[in-house]
């Protein structure tokens, strides 16, 4: 894991801003410029930058570019030292693939996991390291919305357990009020989970797997308050899928 402070700058700013800029008359009215707009978006979403993720190449490309076009449109900086840019505090947390493990221990054999064909990890962002031994508790596909009348942890304590729940969506997850419906993850976690297992479906393909696994590998991102506690919406408890 580590803190990286990085320039932060609003690229949306780009498309409304500028477009506007350009194309104010005499009498200053304010009119869309299709043809600017989809020069910039063509620009931004180019592959020669990378997806622009955070403190790569392809981002500092783009933030390059929208401050260049602040520059000539004299719109007057005010960001950090003169500048267009914000410095923010952020913190990545980096997937260590040797050092990702799985054992299943019904006794003293146990059962290890192969790291990338087996499992895939997604790691939480408080702490450097993860390593959790503690009971497996099976709770159905994990769907908790109590005040919808849908519990699969009814009757169960996941207290300080390890969650294992189906990865696939079951017809009464469309059910939920999509505003109120948490992932399965999330559940594990409010209702006291140390980490949560999605199974995949036996039937599922390697191929599928794997891309299942692809946004999951990649560094994970999130501000740091002015104490270094991470902000971020995901869980705080180990995340791991299994191909069952």
């Amino acid at each position: 894991m580590r803190v990286a402070n990085l320039k932060a700058v609003a690229l949306s700013a780009l498309l409304i801003g500028l477009s506007a800029c350009e194309s104010r008359s005499s009498d200053q009215s304010v009119q869309a410029e299709p043809g600017a707009i989809e020069a910039h978006l063509r620009f931004l979403a180019d592959d020669e930058l990378e997806g622009r993720e955070t403190a790569s190449r392809g981002l500092r490309v783009s933030e390059n570019y929208v401050a260049a076009q602040f520059r000539s449109y004299g719109l007057e900086p005010g960001g950090d030292a003169g500048t267009y840019f914000q410095i923010v505090p952020l913190r990545q947390s980096v997937r260590d693939p040797l050092g990702s493990r799985f054992r299943l221990q019904p006794d003293e054999s146990g059962a290890e996991f192969t790291a990338g064909a087996d499992f895939f990890v997604s790691p939480a962002m408080v702490n450097a390291e993860s390593s959790v031994t503690a009971p497996v508790v099976f709770v159905g596909h994990g769907l908790y919305a109590p005040d919808q009348d849908i519990d699969d942890y009814a009757g169960l304590d996941v207290s300080g357990k390890i969650v294992a729940f189906l990865g696939d969506r079951p017809p009464a997850f469309f059910l939920l009020d999509p505003h109120l419906r948490l992932p399965p993850s999330q559940a594990a976690d409010l209702l006291g989970a140390v980490a949560s297992i999605s199974l995949s479906p036996p039937e599922q393909s390697e191929d599928v797997f794997a891309d299942r696994a692809k946004p999951r590998l990649r560094p994970r991102t999130s501000w740091v308050d002015a104490e270094g506690r991470p902000y971020t919406q995901a869980r705080a408890t180990v995340g791991t899928e299994i191909q069952a």
